[in-house]
């Protein structure tokens, strides 16, 4: 089973004063966000925002997020991932600030590159196409020193940089091994390709992260589903993990046989019998790093009425 990692939170005082130092940096437009649940914060400032979870925190324009910067509470590096999905990323692609090359290497780990924090333009630039694609650069600074407060303290002598793309397909295995732990694949088909048994779907906003569903079981009227957010690999972050978590912690299992593709929602259901005058109905909404229990319909009489209830976790 994955590992689970808890951070302390910075207090409500320190994050103001954080906010109100990070303005004295650039100007209107810094705001630092309550979020509606209790372990994840979240700040803007211009084109950028950032969001720090559980375990890491991430950033990323505020428009068109085709890329991430990730870096866990543990420490080390931040973790630069495109996505593939948004920019076409070949051997040809160039990444430029203002106009100049910026060298980053696959996989290998650099200073962070002074021109990300003082340049104003990102863009990606495609060999023998006048196309070309990027982000304003205008907040990143802000972004990062606030990511690295509420990690304990900014690391601006020593801070590195390293640009990785995951292997989604190895990660997505390793999400169906751990899959095929606590699935009993009843009314299932187990030997399918994988590729009828578990879909890997990208995650809106967050580039860094895939969504792999593992179909687990298969009855008359219901069915479950394995969930798993993969990514992205930092340290002190397992890189497989359950996607859900409710009031008392994770859930592996959905009661679902499908997820929609791109979704920031995963919604559940569970018929009590046949004529479905009961069942349980949920609502899952991403909150940038799980998905988390919204809300809960609940008819648990079967009387031939259907009068659910909502629950809502507090």
């Amino acid at each position: 089973m994955a590992k689970r990692h808890v951070v302390g939170r910075v207090s409500r005082a320190a994050g103001l004063a954080l906010a109100f130092g990070v303005m004295s940096l650039g100007g209107a437009g810094v705001a630092q966000e309550a979020s509606g649940t209790q372990d994840v914060t979240a700040f803007h400032h211009k084109q950028w925002r950032a969001a720090c979870g559980p375990e890491y925190c991430s950033l990323h324009p505020r428009v068109h997020s085709g890329l991430a910067l990730t870096r866990g509470h543990q420490g080390g590096p931040w973790l630069l991932t495109l996505d593939e999905d948004w920019i076409a990323v070949d051997e040809t692609t160039q990444i430029m600030v203002d106009g100049a090359v910026l060298e980053l290497p696959e996989g290998r780990e650099v200073a962070f590159p002074a021109a990300l924090m003082n340049g104003d333009l990102l863009e990606y630039v495609y060999e023998g196409n006048d196309f070309t694609g990027g982000y304003s650069l205008a907040g990143l600074t802000a972004s990062v020193i606030w990511a690295e407060a509420q990690q304990g303290g900014p690391s601006t002598e020593n801070r590195r940089l390293v640009r990785r793309t995951p292997d989604w397909e190895a990660l997505a295995e390793k999400s169906a091994e751990i899959a095929g732990e606590i699935c009993d694949y009843m009314g299932l088909d187990t030997d399918a390709p994988a590729g009828e048994r578990r879909r890997i779907d990208t995650v809106p906003g967050a580039p860094e992260l895939r969504r792999v569903t593992n179909r687990c079981w298969l009855a008359a009227y219901n069915a479950g589903a394995a969930v798993y957010l993969v990514g992205p690999d930092l340290d002190g972050l397992d890189p497989v993990r359950a996607a859900a978590r409710a009031e008392d912690g994770p859930v592996e299992v959905l009661n679902t046989f499908e997820v929609a593709s791109h979704s920031t929602q995963i919604f559940t259901f569970m018929k009590g019998r046949g004529v479905g005058d009961c069942f349980t109905e949920e609502a899952w909404d991403f909150d940038g790093f799980y998905y988390r229990l919204s809300y809960r319909d609940v008819d648990n009489d079967c009387d031939g009425k259907i009068i659910p209830l909502r629950v809502v976790p507090k």
